[in-house]
């Protein structure tokens, strides 16, 4: 329980504001081990108990917006967050202009990493995953209706050239028809002579 005193307002020049006036002074009980001379203790034992409780709570800090990979600090808690306001390269991560890059781990100016951010895009409208795996050169299809989804056609660049080639042909007047190399829908253009 706070104690209280009665005391006699005055400004701070030390005039006494209204000679009838008086008022309760509370006096704050003691924490932390911190006595009733110590107010600055106890204000910053306070200060010290809701970092931690913001940084246990997850909880995201807004520290500006960021121009170039260089304006970000070397000292930084989790969750202080950072709005990307030109495209390029931060910590690492390919950004976009509205992006954020949120820091993940406490650094104080030592051993600090790409991996100590994480990034958010804010500006993607639609989408589109792919699958985990696919073959390199392979075209990629849409899986499903949705326009939301690719997955590996299983068709390779190379394969769709050499099919395009067999489906066509375009010949020299007289020239011998490779029928060998055609496929039967395939179509003959003939140069004239």
């Amino acid at each position: 329980m706070a104690e209280t005193y009665n005391v006699t307002m005055k400004d701070r020049d030390g005039n006494v504001l209204n000679p009838s006036s008086t008022g309760e002074q509370i006096a704050l009980t003691a924490r932390n081990g911190v006595t009733q001379t110590d107010v600055q203790k106890e204000l910053e034992a306070v200060h010290t108990k809701m970092d931690g409780l913001l940084t246990n709570a997850d909880a995201m800090q807004y520290k500006g917006v960021v121009n170039a990979d260089s304006e970000l600090p070397t000292t930084y808690e989790p969750g202080w967050t950072w709005k990307i306001g030109t495209a390029g390269t931060y910590k690492g991560h390919e950004c976009e202009a509205g992006d954020l890059l949120i820091a993940n781990v406490s650094r104080a100016d030592a051993d600090n990493a790409d991996t100590d951010f994480d990034i958010v895009q804010g500006n993607v409208a639609r989408p589109v995953s792919g699958p985990e795996t696919s073959v390199a050169e392979n075209l990629a299809v849409f899986d499903g209706e949705n326009g939301m989804k690719l997955k590996d056609s299983n068709l390779s660049v190379t394969a769709m050239q050499e099919s395009a080639k067999k489906a066509h042909v375009i010949l020299e007047h007289g020239a011998p028809i490779p029928t060998e190399e055609l496929r039967a829908d395939a179509i003959v253009f003939e140069k004239s002579a």
